[in-house]
């Protein structure tokens, strides 16, 4: 076994589409490579939204981040994995939560004129902030530090959710 779970291998994540939108299914596969016998408390799949904020302090501008939606699987246990030639190998499967409310991607009425133009544009803006989704897979290593893989998704369709006035179904 490595140092506290340094070096003891690594987690690739590979999903059918990195594509995501309201409702919709995400299924991938996470490959977990071992250089050594790792005793772990299992393996667990996360997929996760981060929506990032500014705001001013003193006059300085500072970045909070705040994780508002949060669904894990998990996909094996508690025990010692073998160090293998051939790769471990996880399928996992996540629905997208549904966004209901009014940010649901219904193109809003156009207002005409220069002052509509302001109006128009203000409301295509992302109020709540920047909004990032993730997949991730993580085998926690006892007494060590944990192997992890991520995979930044991207958003299509219609404005996702946490980025205004709306409602996530959990």
């Amino acid at each position: 076994m490595g140092l506290f779970g340094i070096g003891d291998g690594k987690i690739q994540i590979q999903v059918t589409s990195p594509d995501i939108s309201s409702g919709a299914t995400l299924t991938g596969t996470a490959t977990i490579t071992l250089n050594s016998d790792v005793k772990a408390n299992g393996i667990i799949a996360k997929v996760y939204a981060n929506r990032t904020t500014e705001r001013y302090v003193n006059g300085n501008r500072q970045p909070e981040t705040e994780t508002f939606y949060v669904k894990e699987i998990p996909l094996d246990g508690d025990k010692l994995y073998p160090k293998s030639s051939s790769p471990l190998k996880y399928d996992f499967k996540f629905v997208i939560p549904q966004v209901t409310g009014n940010d649901t991607g219904n193109a809003p009425q156009q207002i005409p004129g220069a002052l509509g133009s302001l109006i128009n544009a203000a409301e295509r803006m992302q109020p709540g902030g920047v909004v990032r989704w993730y997949v991730e897979v993580k085998m926690n290593v006892h007494m060590g530090i944990p192997m992890i893989g991520v995979q930044e998704l991207n958003w299509v369709g219609a404005r996702q959710p946490g980025a205004g006035m709306d409602t996530i179904e959990q």
